[in-house]
């Protein structure tokens, strides 16, 4: 850094918490290591220290990591700030890395503001807050939480499948935070019910058993069968298993079976009448 003999403790404590931090540092943090604010300047005007968010600087000459303006962007906030709604998602990897404004959640008893790159959130109960490659950061849970508003419904429900796929929160803790509207076996048969018609498929025998397993909704003439799979019922290991077991067994006598979730029913109506009607052969049943 250049400094003199007498500054060399000092400089060395800035190179160590600059390493610990992605090489950004505050002004507060600086003067608590025994910089005096005159010493700050004299190093800002000399370019070792690049302002990147008001009170925070980049040390040396290095590009920023994006981990590095996310750790500049909390520090900018104070102590208890953290990454937190998108940008958080994203240090978590629950979603795509794309967004440019930052998202820092922090204490205070005033609202939401902008401030250079940043969106920053004034939280009405405090996060808990855990570091995440060094960068302080909301829960996966709370992330999550704090996403749902803000990104749109396939987004959010990629996120939550994220969250479960890298063991960052269990299915309990999504259920009791995020719980997930899962129908009752009449709904679903209701709902299956008024497609068939609205798309002049016959109408299906129900709950019907085939050898060991009872079907959904079965064609005889076709040897087919559909199954409905609702979250609770199907969103376990060892239910994912007995299903598989089950579609093999009912495959090597000779049926076809197909699965459809309760929002494929709801949200993609025409397309689960299509691929009803094509595994059908597009062909009249008899009633």
């Amino acid at each position: 850094m250049g400094g003199k003999p007498a500054t060399a403790p000092l400089e060395a404590g800035l190179l160590t918490l600059a390493g610990r931090q992605h090489s950004v540092v505050a002004r507060i943090q600086l003067r608590r290591l025994g910089f005096t604010d005159r010493q700050i300047d004299r190093r800002i005007e000399r370019g070792w220290l690049r302002p990147v968010q008001r009170g925070v600087y980049a040390v040396g000459g290095a590009s920023l990591t994006r981990e590095g303006h996310w750790m500049a962007a909390t520090l900018a906030l104070g102590q208890g700030a953290a990454l937190s709604h998108r940008s958080a998602a994203e240090l978590w990897t629950l979603i795509p890395g794309c967004s440019s404004l930052m998202h820092v959640t922090a204490p205070s008893t005033g609202g939401r503001s902008r401030r250079r790159g940043l969106i920053v959130h004034r939280f009405q109960r405090p996060p808990r807050v855990i570091l995440k490659r060094g960068v302080p950061v909301t829960t996966p849970l709370r992330t999550l939480e704090d996403l749902r508003g803000g990104v749109d419904r396939l987004t959010f429900d990629r996120a939550v499948t994220e969250a479960e796929r890298l063991r960052l929160c269990t299915k309990k803790e999504l259920d009791e935070v995020l719980p997930i509207h899962t129908p009752t076996a009449n709904k679903f048969e209701q709902r299956f019910l008024k497609l068939c018609k609205a798309h002049s498929i016959p109408r299906p025998q129900c709950q019907e058993w085939i050898r060991d397993y009872r079907a959904d909704f079965l064609w005889p003439d076709r040897k087919l069968i559909i199954e409905t799979d609702g979250y609770d019922t199907h969103g376990t290991r060892m239910a994912f298993e007995d299903d598989r077991a089950r579609d093999v067994e009912l495959s090597t006598h000779g049926y076809t079976v197909l699965r459809f979730t309760w929002r494929q029913l709801t949200e993609r109506p025409d397309w689960v009448a299509r691929k009803v009607v094509e595994a059908l052969g597009g062909l009249p049943l008899r009633r």
